[in-house]
């Protein structure tokens, strides 16, 4: 509990946990309302543990309950859990990193976390933990297995998760108990990480294979799913992050998907076809990003090369260009 907290419950006679249960005792205003709450969570908590039945608490308490202050700081800055970003990436810290935000050096950082994880690997801080596992693994499913940063920020559990990031908070929950939530470069997956590598592997073979892109809905119904990605319910959402974080992807927003150095030059021609007797690079690009999910979103350069090596279609002037009719 915050230190202010502690000395003002033991200047009133609250030395032990046990205490706790005569708070309504307090004159009125002793605790302001947030620690006032936090105490009767604690007192509430403990009460339940005899039960075997403790009340639920959202992860920041959970935090403050099994930790001193200035580790909970500690887990705040390196898993960046004030952030609400919606990259993954944005929230792997490096410890050198947390370090100067802490004012301390990288080794000292990563002793600190160890003891800190070591710490709430324990027995009881464990047991507490496990509603926060079940959470992320229901949310998983409700999308289908994986599930990006961006998509955790617009879920409704911020009772689960309180004020903090949920990105932070799993990657948090992976450092503490490794393989309960998998995850990747981009997003967090249900199944293991050899499950996944065989999934994105299938799911790669099929769009090589393909004439034409292909609707992600066909591809839930025909790829093989690993057991760890719980069935084929919303699998199409799981499919649409995969495929867009491919090497070399492109998806569009009308779901459907393929790669661009096989898949892009019809694409093209196809906007090309409604757009008159020629146009403009500037034109195609834009329509082209509008089309397609923002990560497969590509400059005029790329397309220019895939134009200028596409024998059905022609150079009409400099940043110009038409499909190639019949007698051309």
């Amino acid at each position: 509990m915050p230190k202010r907290m502690v000395a003002t419950l033991k200047r009133n006679g609250f030395e032990r946990l046990g205490d706790l249960e005569r708070l309504d005792t307090l004159p009125p205003g002793t605790l302001d309302d947030e620690h006032l709450a936090l105490a009767q969570r604690v007192a509430a908590w403990c009460r339940g543990l005899e039960t075997g039945r403790p009340p639920r608490l959202h992860f920041g308490e959970w935090l403050n309950l099994f930790l001193p202050p200035r580790p909970v700081e500690l887990l705040r800055a390196h898993y960046r859990l004030t952030s609400h970003a919606t990259g993954l990436v944005l929230y792997r810290s490096t410890l050198r990193g947390t370090g100067r935000q802490l004012d301390l050096s990288g080794e000292r950082i990563r002793q600190l976390l160890n003891q800190t994880l070591h710490s709430l690997r324990q027995t009881i801080p464990l047991q507490a933990a496990e509603p926060f596992y079940r959470a992320a693994e229901k949310t998983l499913k409700k999308f289908g297995g994986v599930v990006e940063a961006a998509q955790l920020v617009l879920t409704k559990d911020s009772a689960m998760w309180g004020d903090l990031a949920p990105a932070g908070v799993w990657l948090l929950l992976n450092d503490l108990m490794p393989g309960r939530i998998t995850v990747a470069e981009h997003y967090f997956c249900l199944c293991s990480h050899e499950e996944l590598d065989a999934l994105v592997s299938a799911l790669r073979r099929h769009l090589e294979a393909s004439v034409t892109l292909v609707s992600l809905h066909d591809l839930a119904r025909e790829l093989p799913l690993p057991p760890g990605m719980g069935g084929r319910k919303n699998i199409v959402e799981a499919l649409r992050v995969l495929a867009r974080y491919l090497p070399d992807s492109l998806v569009t927003l009308g779901d459907r998907a393929g790669l661009l150095p096989l898949h892009g030059p019809a694409c093209l021609r196809d906007i090309m076809a409604g757009g008159g007797d020629e146009v403009s690079l500037r034109q195609l690009t834009a329509t082209f990003n509008r089309l397609v999910q923002p990560e497969c979103g590509r400059g005029s350069g790329t397309l220019r090369v895939m134009l200028d090596s596409d024998p059905d279609v022609r150079k009409t002037a400099p940043g110009r260009y038409a499909l190639r009719q019949a007698d051309d």
